[in-house]
């Protein structure tokens, strides 16, 4: 019976090593992924993300940090698990981040940004022909050079909101200065240079 017990002890001990040893092995594995610090994937030209490589198990054994991005390290800036990424051309870029912990192990992320273009917001200015031989300034037509039923139009003056100014075409009657913004389905947003209309 004395066998027995001691050969269960032994049995029951190998066990409960065996346990605590896998447990101390899994806590040490690295399991790494990035966030961006707005939480979305999608940004336009010109944007300024913010990301940040986190360890799912919170380790402090990390020792070293790599990012790189195939079609975009030209736009990447890192310092150990911080990275910002300024993109000046529409594309799917896919950002890679490797960490490597003090015994050699590593763990890599993956995270695809899709960068939207601006909307054009480009502006025409045209005096009517009746204007023109009155010798008259006013009124005066701003018309966008693009006309997508998909964006929004927003006209500025004096870089004041022009109330009811939502079209991509509006005729002005006061001396100022003039922009306009143009939001892409995209929420991109584009603005043209401002004029002065006299």
């Amino acid at each position: 019976m004395a066998m027995g017990l001691s050969f269960l002890f032994k049995r029951v001990f190998s066990a409960v090593w065996i346990i605590a040893f896998a447990t101390t092995i899994y806590a040490d594995e690295l399991d790494v992924y990035i966030e961006t610090s707005t939480g979305q994937t999608e940004f336009c030209v010109g944007a300024s993300i913010s990301m940040v490589a986190r360890d799912f198990f919170e380790t402090e054994s990390i020792t070293g940090h790599k990012w790189e991005s195939p079609d975009g390290d030209k736009y990447l800036e890192s310092r150990d698990h911080f990275a910002v990424f300024r993109p000046s051309e529409p594309g799917r870029y896919k950002i890679i981040y490797t960490a490597t912990d003090e015994n050699g192990n590593q763990s890599r992320a993956e995270i695809q940004l899709d960068i939207s273009e601006l909307p054009l917001a480009d502006v025409e200015k045209s005096r009517g022909f009746f204007t023109r031989i009155r010798g008259k300034s006013f009124p005066v037509v701003l018309t966008a050079s693009e006309n997508d039923s998909k964006n929004q139009y927003q006209w500025f003056k004096d870089n004041q909101v022009i109330e009811n100014a939502d079209s991509h075409r509006i005729k002005v009657e006061e001396r100022g200065r003039y922009r306009l913004m143009v939001t892409s389905s995209e929420g991109c947003r584009g603005y043209s240079t401002a004029f002065f209309i006299e």
